[in-house]
C-alpha cells in the first residue's frame, strides 16, 4: 500500500510539472540580426492614431431682435472732410481735446468716405436704444471699420460704455461683429478727461468685454446692420438694460478702422501728438502716423437738453432771443425779428432786423491761440481748431 501511494504521488507531480510554463532566459537579438520588428499591438477595428473627440460649441439661440426706431430723440453733427479729400487734409481735428477728424490713411492721407461721420442720431423703440451713424460714403465690401457710440452715464467726460458693430454686411440685423465694452474701473480719460496726457501709463481704458457677437449674459443684448433706407448709414441697437436703463447720458459717435483698441481709450492719452501725426497740413506733425482712419464726434445729451458745458460736450447754443414786449407802434414788425441778447442794442431797427450801432468786439487771449487754432471774433470769441 505504501508503494502504491508513492507511485500515485510521483505520477501527480509529473503531470503538474508538464503543465507548468518553462522559465528560461531570452537574450535580445544582435544589432545586425535580420529580425523583423514586431508590429504594435492594436485593438481590432481601432484606428492607428485615434484623434480626440471635439465637442461642438452650442449654437447661439436668439429670442428677440430690434425692429425699427420709433422715435429719434436727439442727434449730433460732425464736420465733413469730403471737400478737403483732394487736398489730403482735414481742418477740424482737435487732438488735445479728444476730437478727431482723421478719415484718412496714414502717410499717403487717402480719404476714406466710409469713415467720415457727418451725423449721429439716437432714438428708441420698445426696449431698444438705437444709434444711426451717417457717413459720407457707404462702407466697401472689404471694410473692417468699427462703428460705435460712446456713452457717458455720469457726464464726467469719461466714457462708461463703448457699443458698436464691425462693418455689418447687410440690412439684416446681426450680432456678428457686435461688441459691448465697459470701463469697470473708471479710468477712461486718465486724470483729466478729454485732455491729452500722453504718454499716460497705468490705465486700461475699456477693459471688460461684456458682449461679443452673441456671447455674453444676454445673447440678444446688441445688434448691428446697414440702414435699409441708405447704405451710407450704420445702425446699432442695444437693449436699454445694457446700460442699467439710464434715463439720461451723454453720447458721441465713432468710426475706427485703424487702431481699434478699446483698452487704449482715450487715444490722445495713449499716443503723443508726435506719434499720432496730424491731418492738419500746416502742422509740424503732418501727415497721420499711428492714429489714422478714425473719426469721432463731440457729445450731446440723451434724455435731456444740456445747459452745462460738460467735458467733451458740443458747443452750447446761443440763448434764444426774446421778442420785445412793446415794439414801436409806427414800425411794422417783421414775422421773425428779434433784437440780440448778447449785447445792448441801443437803436434796434424793426424793419431791417438789425442794430443801427455796430456790435462789440472781443480780443484774443494775451497768450494767443495754439499752433493749430485761430481766433474767432465776436460773438464766438474763442480759439477754433483748424
Amino acid at each position: 500500500m505504501k508503494h502504491k501511494l508513492s507511485l500515485i504521488f510521483v505520477l501527480v507531480f509529473f503531470i503538474l510539472a508538464c503543465n507548468m510554463p518553462m522559465m528560461r532566459e531570452t537574450s535580445p537579438p544582435l544589432p545586425n540580426a535580420d529580425v523583423p520588428p514586431m508590429p504594435p499591438v492594436q485593438n481590432e477595428g481601432a484606428p492607428a492614431n485615434p484623434t480626440p473627440t471635439v465637442v461642438p460649441e452650442a449654437p447661439i439661440v436668439h429670442i428677440t431682435q430690434p425692429g425699427e426706431p420709433s422715435r429719434i430723440r436727439t442727434w449730433v453733427t460732425d464736420r465733413s472732410s469730403a471737400q478737403y479729400a483732394s487736398e489730403h487734409r482735414a481742418v477740424a481735428d482737435g487732438y488735445d481735446r479728444n476730437l478727431f477728424e482723421r478719415p484718412f490713411t496714414a502717410g499717403e492721407m487717402t480719404y476714406q468716405a466710409h469713415l467720415d461721420l457727418t451725423k449721429v442720431e439716437m432714438g428708441e423703440g420698445g426696449e431698444w436704444i438705437y444709434a444711426v451713424l451717417h457717413l459720407e460714403g457707404a462702407p466697401p465690401a472689404e471694410a473692417e471699420a468699427f462703428y460705435a457710440v460712446e456713452i457717458d452715464i455720469d457726464k464726467d467726460g469719461r466714457g462708461d460704455w463703448l457699443i458698436g458693430a464691425t462693418a455689418p454686411p447687410s440690412t439684416t440685423w446681426t450680432t456678428d461683429g457686435v461688441k459691448v465694452w465697459r470701463d469697470s474701473n473708471n479710468d477712461v480719460g486718465g486724470t483729466r478727461p478729454m485732455d491729452s496726457e500722453a504718454p499716460l501709463s497705468g490705465i486700461d481704458g475699456y477693459d471688460e468685454l461684456v458682449f461679443d457677437a452673441g456671447h455674453g449674459t444676454d445673447p440678444d443684448a446688441a445688434w448691428g446692420r446697414i440702414d435699409p433706407a441708405s447704405a451710407q448709414r450704420i445702425q446699432v441697437a442695444f437693449k436699454h438694460n445694457v446700460i442699467a436703463s439710464a434715463d439720461t447720458f451723454l453720447f458721441g459717435g465713432w468710426s475706427d478702422e485703424g487702431v481699434k483698441e478699446a483698452g487704449w481709450f482715450d487715444y490722445n492719452d495713449h499716443f503723443t501728438l508726435a506719434e499720432a501725426g496730424s491731418p492738419l497740413s500746416n502742422s509740424s506733425h503732418y501727415p497721420l502716423a499711428a492714429l489714422f482712419s478714425v473719426d469721432n464726434t463731440c457729445r450731446w445729451g440723451y434724455g435731456f437738453e444740456p445747459t452745462t458745458a460738460y467735458p467733451g460736450l458740443c458747443p452750447l447754443p446761443e440763448p434764444t432771443p426774446v421778442s420785445p414786449t412793446s415794439p414801436p407802434p409806427d414800425e411794422p414788425t417783421p414775422e421773425i425779428c428779434f433784437p440780440p441778447t448778447t449785447y445792448v442794442c441801443h437803436n434796434w431797427n424793426y424793419t431791417t432786423c438789425q442794430c443801427d450801432d455796430p456790435p462789440p468786439s472781443c480780443d484774443p487771449p494775451p497768450q494767443g491761440c495754439g499752433a493749430n487754432s485761430q481766433w474767432v471774433p465776436y460773438p464766438d470769441c474763442y480759439c477754433a481748431p483748424y
